[in-house]
């Protein structure tokens, strides 16, 4: 049948539940960063051209792979306007990758002409659910 809550009332042991729930889903996102970020390698060539809208921490790690093995190449930050904010995500990646890697922040507006340039796009989850 039916579960039928009256009230606050709520079955004996469903916070618990509930919240293990919670606990193990936190972990699998938390785990699932480090198997992304260690992509890097196999989707950025030498001499690529990667659009990134911010930058996480996963991005920050997959970039940060790609690069370690000498691979040049660059990467077009999206402005984030009107908050601004790829423009210290821009200077987050800049700091975290080396001089060879080419950041740059780029005006919104101008994604859609430059898209057709990029071999990657690296695009964060909570933008893709907006």
């Amino acid at each position: 049948g039916a579960l039928e809550i009256k009230g606050d009332a709520a079955p004996p042991g469903l916070r618990g539940d509930v919240a293990e729930e919670l606990r193990a889903l936190r972990d699998e996102i938390g785990a699932s960063r480090e198997p992304v970020g260690d992509q890097g390698p196999a989707h950025v060539s030498d001499g690529a051209v990667v659009l990134t809208v911010g930058s996480s921490r996963a991005c920050r790690r997959f970039l940060a792979k790609a690069a370690a093995d000498g691979r040049t190449f660059e990467v077009l930050v999206a402005e984030g306007a009107p908050s601004g904010a790829g423009a210290a995500a821009s200077e987050k990646l800049a700091d975290a990758l080396p001089p060879r890697v080419k950041v740059t922040l780029v005006p919104d507006a101008s994604i859609f002409a430059l898209a057709a340039r990029c071999r990657v796009a690296l695009v964060p989850g909570r933008a893709v659910l907006a």
